[in-house]
């Protein structure tokens, strides 16, 4: 993996403030357990990062990570989720990140919290 990647993970954690960490994205991919796609049209690229996860329930596909130029389109990379979604013995797709998604019509399904132990 390369050091614009690894920037572009960077940015999304910092975006998010989600718990993991680049190093244990770029294991997943490598070890085969998550996958790494780039979204590209002539102007704008993309990068997204998915796993297939079964937790007691019919398997499900997480998009991970999501950043790059132009994801003013996210919208029309719905449909390309679902039929990876599908390709993958998924039925359905899941992500987690600021309200943006529910502004391109997903549904939320939780909220997180966390405490602190002091």
């Amino acid at each position: 993996m390369g050091p614009v990647l690894e920037q572009s993970f960077q940015r999304v954690k910092e975006k998010t403030g989600d718990r993991w960490t680049v190093p244990f994205v770029f294991e997943r991919i490598q070890q085969g357990k998550a996958g790494l796609f780039e979204l590209y049209d002539t102007d704008h690229a993309a990068y997204v990062v998915v796993e297939r996860v079964e937790q007691g329930e019919p398997p499900w596909m997480n998009i991970w990570i999501l950043e790059g130029e132009g994801l003013e389109k996210a919208s029309e990379c719905i449909p390309l989720f679902d039929e990876l979604a599908k390709s993958v013995g998924a039925v359905a797709w899941r992500c987690t990140g600021r309200k943006g998604w529910k502004a391109i019509g997903l549904k939320p399904i939780a909220t997180v919290y966390k405490r602190v132990v002091i």
